[in-house]
């Protein structure tokens, strides 16, 4: 059947899943990058989208016509008054549906993915029943819905020109495509009377995360050959090319079942020294949105008709090929196919700006059709909307910067803090240059001394502070702290030292397990300090030995 590439339509595209979410990802970025609103007790809630990080999933179907979708929105908040900030992921359950949008005197038709309350399956900030999350939860919850309601729709795909077109969108969840699952076919019905039913699976063709593809029918493609010599007068012979005289020319497909094919062209040229037949093996590609012949190869029976080899190695039947042959697939994007173009490749609505396709690469020649190539335009986003500020923190030796502090500016792999109550909730120290009045003077040091049958024997040692301690009148709740065996091995000991890392002094639990084996202690980590070069105060020194519940603790001299 002629149109079984495109399942009976006029035309049809495929778009995979991974280039719907990087279409709907930039959109939704560069639209709601975050979000600012007054909540009960008239504190201020801050929302920032990690809108590249957004999932989307399509989702099987409950009704031919209904495309269903997963929306994951990765988000970061933070409340006044809070001193830390809740991380969390917005999952809505709604639709693909399609709208369209009006620009430059152009109608487009858009996949859109609409957050519209009619339109809304579900609606979840999915967390665990810590009370942090049952506090957070309803308020992102009456915040964005409302807000998400108010923007929708959003872009989630490729634009195509209207042209009077009817175009119907159906979702494949389970349809694979090299690394990925997941199409959105676009069946576009442009010929009169009633289209064929939609197909309920399809067979993908050669799609990537960043390409999809337009497919044009068998039928189409020869009427629109047809046409091109025709109108380049090949139908009229014989014609002279290039001071070549044509007497019969023929145009053939040549496929490998699985794309990626070429036309062969046939004909015979008149010579003073008589008729020779000429074959040529040619391919198509897209280069800037210009359809291009790629002559592969020629092949004439004389060796004396050189003029033929040339009419088509400098360019002139290769131009009279690209007049005829471009017309079956060219402006894809600016009117083909009797003004019905396929992707949007520019002009369409700023709002619409990540669905930019570029129409690019070789063109796939199938047994039923053509298959054009595009790709997902790369862009950035841009947004006025305040980025969150951040303490730097430094993981080893637990002090809290300014980023422009000369010291926290250095800090390779910070601990990312919101506020400084935050930090020192976490039991980090402000730094003496650009956190002073967030300074305490001392720390507490920790060793655990563990021994064991070999050198290699790496035990688990962690600590976690019992105290109730308070520090510029916040409770400092620490994690726990994970104790690093750098100080090495003692051979004549037959133990490892395991260290801490700058403590808030007071009473800790520490854990020392090793495979089966643990035991657990309570000490009193004492307090060090540095005054005039030297360091003064006691550290904490527990000795452990590994199948033993056996456990000792000394003071001893800190260390620098």
């Amino acid at each position: 059947m002629p149109t079984e590439l495109t399942d009976g339509f006029s035309l049809a595209a495929q778009v995979p899943a991974a280039l719907l979410r990087k279409v709907f990802a930039g959109s939704f970025s560069q639209v709601l990058p975050g979000l600012t609103a007054t909540v009960a007790g008239g504190r201020q809630l801050t929302i920032w989208f990690e809108g590249s990080e957004s999932g989307l999933t399509l989702l099987p179907k409950p009704l031919p016509f209904v495309n269903p979708i997963q929306v994951d929105l990765p988000f970061m908040a933070r409340l006044s008054g809070e001193y830390g900030e809740f991380h969390g992921t917005i999952r809505i359950r709604t639709a693909v549906t399609q709208v369209r949008v009006e620009s430059g005197g152009e109608t487009f038709i858009a996949p859109v993915i609409d957050f519209r309350p009619n339109a809304i399956d579900s609606f979840e900030v999915p967390g665990d029943e810590a009370a942090e999350d049952l506090v957070w939860r309803p308020v992102i919850t009456s915040v964005v819905k409302p807000a998400l309601a108010n923007i929708s729709p959003f872009t989630a795909g490729p634009l195509f020109p209207d042209r009077d077109a009817q175009f119907f969108l159906n979702t494949h969840p389970d349809a694979s495509y090299g690394p990925g699952t997941g199409v959105l076919a676009v069946y576009i019905w442009a010929d009169g009377g009633g289209p064929p039913p939609i197909p309920s699976t399809i067979n993908t063709r050669n799609l990537s995360a960043d390409r999809a593809v337009a497919l044009v029918p068998r039928d189409r493609v020869e009427q629109a050959i047809e046409a091109g010599l025709q109108a380049n007068g090949l139908r009229d012979l014989p014609r002279d090319i290039g001071g070549v005289t044509i007497t019969a020319l023929s145009v053939n497909w040549r496929d490998f079942g699985i794309g990626g094919g070429h036309f062969y062209i046939t004909g015979t040229a008149d010579h003073t020294l008589g008729d020779v037949d000429f074959e040529a093996w040619v391919q198509l590609y897209v280069e800037r949105g210009a359809v291009r012949v790629n002559v592969l190869r020629t092949k004439h029976d004389a060796s004396f008709l050189i003029d033929v080899a040339d009419a088509f190695s400098g360019g002139a039947i290769t131009r009279m090929l690209e007049q005829v042959l471009p017309r079956a697939v060219g402006g894809i994007g600016l009117g083909a196919f009797g003004d019905i173009a396929i992707f949007a490749t520019d002009a369409v609505p700023e709002p619409q700006a990540f669905a930019i396709m570029d129409i690019d690469g070789p063109v796939d020649v199938w047994p039923s059709g053509l298959g054009i190539p595009a790709h997902l335009v790369a862009r950035s986003v841009t947004s006025s909307f305040p980025l969150p500020e951040y303490l730097w923190g430094h993981a080893e030796n637990r002090e809290f910067h300014e980023r422009t502090c000369r010291y926290g500016r250095f800090i390779k792999a910070p601990d990312r803090l919101p506020t400084w109550m935050r930090a020192v909730e976490l039991g980090y120290n402000g730094c003496w240059h650009c956190q002073r009045e967030y300074n305490v003077v001392a720390n507490g040091q920790l060793f655990v001394d563990v021994a064991a049958d070999s050198l290699l024997s790496i035990s688990k040692v962690t600590a976690r502070l019992l105290s109730d301690v308070q520090r510029f009148g916040i409770t400092v709740r620490p994690r726990i702290e994970y104790l690093n065996g750098a100080l090495g091995w003692n051979a004549s000991t037959g133990s490892r030292v395991y260290q801490s890392v700058p403590l808030v002094p007071g009473v800790w639990e520490v854990t020392v397990a090793h495979e089966d084996w643990s035991v657990v202690t309570t000490v009193q980590v004492g307090k060090a300090w540095r005054s005039e070069g030297e360091i003064h105060g006691t550290a904490t020194m527990v000795h452990a030995e590994v199948g033993s519940s056996d456990v000792s603790v000394e003071m001893v001299p800190p260390r620098v």
